[in-house]
């Protein structure tokens, strides 16, 4: 039949076509249909010249379009976007920036100092703890501190098969660790997402993905349109363009047919439905504020809502459809509001991740860095070579200075000896060795290379800008019991051969060697007295945050690229909360712990601005970073990396867990273990002086708190007293329902059967009397006086033995003995070193 027109039953049937209106590219099925829609459109261009605006910011620009029929199809006119040209009359302003989208200064401004950098002789090496010891004084001062070993440790390629070795990953998105969930790629999809959900596709429970990355649709949006929109890039093939715009590493055909597919599935009917409303309210919104602009400023400023963004106060008309379009979306963008109740969701962090060996990890990782720095060099993977047995140090440790030294030299300039490329696997299989440099490793790569400023640069402009989503993986918190650690998992060394032995930094040895009071917890808390992994690639991130229960930390990188570090010393961290609270308050009134939970970031710049004391520095593989009891330390991986952590504690430390629980109390959230629990334990052993005078004025503070407590529950009505048993080492105490402080030394209940507290919260409880309250005493309080009385009667006893290691903390930390008569003895911990380091700027 026919396809131009027919007659049946009395009706004209219109023709059929398959047309595109040359101005909007809207698609027509009817040509009649086409013709009344083309001059409609070049009826509202018309009125759009002829109607001056008053008193407005948009510049009337007469637009000249072609309806030549040979370009009335999309692959045709979206080569070649339609241009809007402006009055020559009128000049065209210039753009700048609105405030909230000005770029982050630069951290060459920012003048943050470095830490302090430590190199240790071969015999400071030796004794770890009292090496820490020696440098507390001056590294604590600054949060963290680098240490560079006086040989390498042996690399991982001895202890785990990057091809067996498997982990899980988190997924971090960078660009919500200050911002959230306000900005515009997050809100761009949630309002896509609920678009198609209105037409029957649901996609959030099955995200759209690519490399194992959540696809960026904003980006990916723009770089379409920006490109002449789907039926343009399409007819043109430049997918691939698309696909270097989103940072994609995989440009095979199958992988651009996949992304083709996703924006057709996803984002199509947002384009089409979109270029009708921007010329509905690029030409009718135009004459409509002329009008309102007549009738007062009222009006018109209630009327400029989208024309203010096509051609506002910041910047001109816009030349083109698709550049209309954009600022459309935009707009909508930037007046939406999407509030999650998922917090995982909200804080840019959820196991979303997949499974990975260390290689396959290491292949995404160096292809999602060449993205953004094309030049970048990437260290080649170790091979797996296990050894048999773990040698002894080497007889004759390589040369070093007389003293341990600290360096603050720049970032862009290791000061030691080591090679930013990994060296060759070590021939011998000590602990550590002489770095061996193979040919490759001091070649030159063919063109320069990122600098750490530019990653660092890069980094924080996507955290501070937030206007587009990245999104990476980590391998965070991998528990070496179970997947193996890249040091020898063998015996620690016993205290008769504490004697310099280098296999004393071994992370699996640290927490339970000589000298640390968590040698006295006998169960096994992963990630504080047994070491976790960490495998980052570029811009996986530690936020800001402090150790559990304030305890010191060692980090130590095995393999890969650098690591950027930043601290802030013991004696900044109540300015630091007030800066941040200042800069999220919203965030912290949902979540009052919000700074223990590792997502959120601040720029160092705004914390130096803000007179807080931070300096940072650049950790190279072979080096250990240690951060100190209450320091905020955070930072980010310049490329993949392999590391591993541990925490530990020295006696020094405790004074710091107090303070700790008592914030916990405040917020509330509980310890990785009672901190009155630990004392009583060290208490109850065989404690050399060193360690010994640091518990007697814990336990005096500790005496006086409960005392007190104790005595004002009873002022609080007559109750019931119950005796009760302490609980062991291991197994948990009964901790508080309101703050969740573990009851070791007492606990209330009531015969409601209402959940255990703690004696501050005691009225609390529940509606009951305070008559039917129990009182359960954990510790009797003649108990702890004899505790006291012995450790002080072991302290003024002459003559009492002591291992080397003991005599070298007492030199450095001379311990008080005296208590003082104030009710309160939390200021008689022994004094700081007396001494420090030699070093040099």
């Amino acid at each position: 039949m026919d396809s131009a027109a027919s007659n049946k039953g009395g009706r004209t049937l219109r023709a059929r076509t398959n047309a595109w209106c040359p101005l909007c590219f809207a698609s027509f099925s009817h040509q009649n249909d086409l013709e009344h829609h083309v001059a409609a459109c070049l009826w509202f261009m018309d009125a759009s010249t002829r109607k001056k605006k008053a008193k407005t910011d948009i510049t009337q620009a007469p637009i000249s379009l072609s309806l030549d029929p040979s370009k009335s199809s999309p692959s045709a006119l979206s080569s070649s976007p339609t241009k809007l040209h402006a009055s020559p009359t009128t000049p065209p302003k210039q753009k700048r920036q609105s405030p909230m989208k000005q770029q982050p200064e630069p951290v060459e401004n920012w003048n943050v100092p470095e830490c302090p950098v430590f190199r240790p002789t071969p015999e400071e090496f030796s004794q770890p703890l009292v090496y820490i010891s020696k440098i507390r004084q001056e590294a604590e001062r600054y949060g963290i501190c680098r240490i560079i070993p006086p040989s390498l440790a042996p690399t991982i390629q001895s202890c785990v098969d990057p091809d067996t070795f498997t982990f899980r990953t988190k997924v971090q998105n960078v660009h919500q660790f200050k911002n959230r969930n306000n900005g515009p790629s997050e809100v761009f999809s949630s309002s896509i997402c609920i678009q198609l959900a209105k037409r029957g596709i649901n996609i959030i429970d099955d995200y759209p993905q690519m490399e194992g990355r959540d696809l960026d649709l904003y980006n990916l949006f723009l770089s379409v349109v920006r490109r002449g929109g789907y039926m343009a890039v399409t007819e043109h093939g430049i997918w691939g363009s698309v696909a270097h715009d989103l940072r994609l590493s995989d440009s095979s055909r199958e992988a651009l047919i996949k992304l083709q597919t996703c924006y057709h599935q996803f984002l199509h009917f947002y384009e089409a439905s979109l270029r009708e409303k921007v010329l509905q309210h690029t030409f009718m919104g135009q004459a409509a504020m002329g009008r309102e602009a007549e009738e007062g400023e009222g009006e018109r400023k209630r009327g400029r809502g989208m024309m203010g963004t096509m051609g506002g106060d910041h910047e001109g008309p816009p030349q083109t459809i698709e550049d209309a379009m954009i600022r459309y979306m935009k707009h909508e963008v930037d007046n939406t509001n999407f509030v999650t109740d998922d917090e995982a969701d909200e804080f840019g962090f959820y196991d979303g991740g997949k499974e990975y060996t260390v290689n396959s990890f290491k292949r995404m990782a160096d292809a999602f860095a060449s993205k953004w720095f094309p030049t970048m060099p990437t260290t080649p993977l170790y091979t797996y070579a296990p050894s048999g047995s773990q040698g002894e140090a080497p007889s004759t440790p390589p040369s070093s200075s007389s003293s341990a030294t600290t360096s603050t030299s720049p970032l862009s300039t290791p000061t030691h000896n080591y090679s930013s490329v990994l060296p060759s696997p070590p021939t011998s299989t000590s602990l550590y060795n002489t770095p061996t440099l193979s040919p490759l490793d001091l070649s030159l790569p063919p063109s320069p290379s990122p600098s750490p400023t530019s990653i660092e640069s890069e980094f924080w402009r996507i955290i501070e800008a937030s206007e587009e989503s990245v999104q990476v993986q980590y391998g965070s918190d991998i528990d070496v019991t179970k997947h193996g650690s890249g040091f020898p998992m063998t015996p620690a060394p016993s205290s008769s051969s504490v004697s310099p032995s280098n296999s004393n930094w071994n992370l699996n040895h640290f927490p339970r060697m000589e000298g640390s009071v968590l040698r006295t917890i006998p169960a096994s808390i992963v990630g504080v007295t047994s070491p976790m992994m960490y495998v980052g690639m570029l811009f996986s991130s530690f936020c800001w945050h402090t150790e559990d229960n304030y305890l010191y930390s060692i980090n130590y990188l095995h393999h890969g690229a650098n690591k950027m570090w930043y601290g802030i010393p013991a004696s900044a961290s109540e300015q630091f909360e007030e800066v941040m609270k200042r800069s999220m308050p919203q965030l912290f009134e949902r979540h009052p712990d919000l700074l223990h939970m590792l997502v959120t970031m601040i720029s160092p710049g705004t914390l130096k601005a803000n007179g807080v004391s931070v300096c940072r520095t650049l950790q190279h593989p072979g080096e250990f970073v240690i951060t100190f009891p209450q320091a905020y330390h955070a930072g980010f991986s310049h490329g993949f990396t392999v590391g591993e952590a541990v925490n530990f504690a020295p006696a020094d430390w405790l004074p710091f867990g107090a303070q700790s629980i008592e914030h916990y109390r405040n917020i509330p959230r509980s310890g990785v273990f009672s901190h009155e629990q630990l004392v009583m334990m060290l208490a109850s052993s065989s404690l050399a002086p060193e360690i010994a005078a640091w518990v007697l004025p814990e336990l005096m503070r500790i005496k006086y708190e409960e005392t007190r407590e104790r005595m004002e529950f009873t002022d609080l009505g007559t109750g019931y007293l119950k005796i009760g048993a302490a609980p062991t080492m291991g197994t948990d105490p009964p901790q508080c329902k309101i703050c969740e402080y573990d009851c070791y030394l007492s606990s209330v209940s009531c015969i409601c059967g209402a959940h255990v507290v703690c004696l501050r919260h005691a009225k609390d409880l529940c509606t009951c009397p305070m008559s039917m309250r129990t009182l359960t005493l954990h510790v009797h309080m003649p108990h702890l006086d004899k505790t006291i009385d012995r450790i002080r009667s072991h302290l003024s006893t002459p003559n009492t033995p002591t291992t080397t290691t003991t005599t070298t903390l007492i030199d450095s930390h001379p311990p008080s003995t005296q208590i003082p008569s104030s009710p309160i003895p939390s200021l008689a911990y022994p004094s700081s070193p007396m001494s420090t380091p030699n070093h040099r700027a």
